[in-house]
């Protein structure tokens, strides 16, 4: 069995239930709205596979596969290759499939532990520098 995942797929018939955020109303709605901006990092209005992978690393410290990623988009309908939208994180939120709070409170307070998106983009942009430079030291070596 995979592991958990932070961002997990709620049942296909649970659309209607975006009414239970009203129980938190338009704070709780702002917060799944601020998370999705903050890890969508192309401005596409979609989460990718890496956007979705970020988000989950930030607030569970968990890996997630491809695998789940396509089978978190078979569970609303989308192609992994198009991505999942607002209303799918809203929904995953609405249907207690993850704490909202708790992960808001893990990517916005500087107090909370986990890798900000900032440090994750940093760290796979550091990684891709360390191997081109050790590529052009590579080169460098077979010159002299």
């Amino acid at each position: 069995s995979p592991p958990p995942t932070s961002v997990s797929c709620p049942p296909r018939s649970g659309v209607g239930s975006m009414a239970l955020f009203s129980e938190g109303g338009a704070e709780m709605l702002d917060k799944a709205a601020k998370l999705f901006q903050k890890f969508d990092l192309d401005l596409d209005g979609r989460l990718s596979y890496e956007e979705l992978r970020d988000l989950q690393l930030a607030t569970s410290g968990a890996e997630m596969s491809r695998r789940q990623f396509k089978a978190i988009c078979a569970a609303f309908g989308v192609k992994p290759a198009r991505g999942l939208e607002l209303q799918h994180l809203k929904l995953t939120y609405a249907t207690k499939q993850a704490d909202l709070d708790e992960d808001y409170a893990k990517v916005f307070d500087a107090e909370k532990a986990g890798p900000t998106v900032e440090e994750l983009v940093g760290r796979d942009e550091q990684t891709q520098q360390g191997e081109e430079e050790a590529q052009a030291g590579g080169r460098q070596d077979e010159a002299d």
